[in-house]
Formats: structure tokens, sequence, C-alpha cells
């Protein structure tokens, strides 16, 4: 059975905010305290905890996003995961990696 994909707009607006936080903390060194977490998160968007759980974990497995420390697990953008996306990843077409980059790249 072929496990149906998370909704690509949800996908693209958790990674957009979590790529938003990584450049400003890459810009004011590597401290983890503004890192979204799952709560931050699932308050921003209006979502179950639950889900923002499950889109998290779906992000993290293909690489985009990578957890950092325990409690709070807080997350940042792995902007040279996200540019290595092959075109044939499940995830290509929702979160169009050819678009996303880190703030002072060029994309």
């Amino acid at each position: 059975m072929h496990k149906m994909l998370p909704d690509p707009v949800l996908l693209r607006l958790i990674v957009e905010a979590i790529r938003v936080a990584s450049c400003e903390e890459g810009a004011a060194g590597v401290l983890t305290g503004e890192l979204p977490t799952a709560a931050s998160l699932a308050r921003q968007f209006n979502l179950r905890l639950e889900k923002t759980k499950k889109l998290l974990r779906t992000l993290r497995m293909a690489g985009v996003v990578q957890p950092q420390g325990l409690s709070p697990k807080r997350y940042w953008f792995d902007a040279f995961a996200c540019r290595q996306m092959t075109e044939d990843h499940p995830l290509y077409d929702a979160l169009n990696p050819n678009d996303i980059w880190m703030e002072g790249e060029s994309p």
C-alpha cells in the first residue's frame, strides 16, 4: 500500500519557518534559543502537536531539517541536504528545493 504524503503546503510553511529561524541563528552565532520547537510550530500554524511532529518526522527523514537538543528538541534547516534532493524524491515537488536557499547564498 502506498503511503500518503503529508499536505505539501504545510510542509512548505514549516520548512520556511525553520529556514528563516536558522538564518537568524546563523547570523547571531550558534545559539539554539530561537530555533523552533514542535510546540512553537504547532502554535504558529494552528496545528495539533501530533500532526506537527509527524510533519517534522517526514522532513527529518528527508534530511531537510535536523533536530538539535533533547528537551525541547529544536529544529534547524539543512540547506545542503535540501539542495541535494533529487527530482525523484517524493517531497521534491512539495518543497521545490531550487527555490530554497540560506540567506546570503544564491539559488
